[in-house]
């Protein structure tokens, strides 16, 4: 869970409170508990890191999906697996800042569209062997 807010005497009035709902509750937060500056440094977080006017995906992320963009351009054949995870990945991007990003290193090699288009026709081919066997 993370809270934000400009004054931290305010966060710490919010933290006791969720300390007293989660005690009626028979639970409580974690020791490790700590409060932070947001200016100094960005809070690391799902996936995301959150700067004060922007947010990004964590490196390691963005080097997952330029490699994985870069393997299936090489291979210039997509499978399932490759689609849904290509789609997957520009969902996880729409969220963030990351326009210069796509247009860099996922337009050239990927066709968002075309990913869809192969989930779907994988889709509509499952369907219709379910309804031959019934």
């Amino acid at each position: 869970m993370l809270l934000f807010h400009r004054n931290k005497k305010e966060l710490k009035k919010v933290k006791e409170k969720i300390e007293i709902f989660l005690k009626n509750e028979s639970l409580s937060l974690k020791e490790n508990w700590q409060l932070f500056k947001v200016d100094s440094r960005p809070v690391d977080f799902i996936g995301y890191r959150f700067y004060r006017g922007y947010t990004t995906l964590r490196r390691g992320n963005f080097l997952r999906i330029k490699r994985r963009a870069k393997r299936i351009y090489k291979r210039r054949k997509m499978n399932l697996k490759d689609a849904s995870a290509m789609v997957s990945y520009n969902g996880w991007l729409k969220h963030c800042d990351s326009f210069n990003f796509k247009k860099k290193y996922l337009n050239p090699y990927i066709n968002i569209e075309k990913c869809k288009g192969v989930l779907k026709n994988a889709n509509s081919t499952k369907q219709c062997e379910t309804r031959k066997k019934f």
